[in-house]
């Protein structure tokens, strides 16, 4: 029993420690400081200033190929998602539209063997191992045409649906051309910028990264 008390009240006495330590505003080992953050993209943009690029322009070199690197590798990513959703959706409108085609041609071999039947007063009709009657030759056609109607606005939404991840990837891929070429126009401008030393050269530079920015926010 002594050393049961003995153990609530340890633990008691450690709670109250705690409930000090957080009534005086001492923060927490969870809590996070503003110190603590990383930075944003923004944040980390705004860093290299005209000043700072022009004295350091193979650091902001290493800087903004390692950001259009992370564009171009968002954007595979991305397409790789694309490749994976097209395939889904071509599938599935392939299987819809080989439907639609086998009950059309269902649809036209029986409206011949019915104006067959019709023409020779021959009932009941037989067609396809089985044997209808007038009205359940006609029955099935209504009911062939039904399906094919209630699947048009489908096959419809399919073709939309690839039409717009083909359009998407064209994009993605145009995307990914353009920074191939900002890389290439970004080393160019640096290398003016340790030639020149001058401000035209670090506003082209500053032009560049605000379009490479662009891409950061539209991925």
């Amino acid at each position: 029993m002594t050393g049961a008390r003995t153990i609530r009240l340890r633990s008691l006495a450690v709670v109250g420690l705690l409930l000090v330590a957080v009534g005086c505003g001492r923060p927490s080992v969870l809590e996070v400081t503003e110190q603590d953050r990383p930075p944003t993209t923004a944040e980390a943009d705004a860093a290299w200033t005209p000043d700072r690029i022009a004295s350091d322009p193979d650091g902001y070199l290493q800087y903004a190929d390692a950001r259009i690197s992370q564009q171009v590798a968002g954007r595979e990513q991305r397409l790789a998602q694309l490749d994976q959703r097209r395939a889904d959706i071509h599938q599935k409108s392939a299987d819809l539209l080989q439907r639609v085609a086998d009950a059309k041609n269902i649809h036209a071999r029986l409206s011949t063997a019915l104006q067959r039947a019709e023409d020779e007063e021959r009932w009941p009709l037989k067609f396809a191992g089985r044997t209808f009657s007038r009205e359940k030759a006609q029955s099935v056609l209504a009911a062939l045409d039904s399906f094919q109607k209630a699947r048009e606005p489908l096959a419809a939404a399919y073709r939309e649906a690839l039409a717009k991840i083909d359009g998407a990837q064209r994009t993605l891929r145009a995307d990914m051309a353009s920074l191939a070429q900002m890389r290439e126009k970004l080393a160019l401008d640096l290398e003016r910028v340790r030639l020149n030393k001058g401000l035209a050269e670090l506003a082209d530079l500053r032009q560049t990264e605000a379009k490479l920015a662009n891409f950061s926010a539209t991925l």
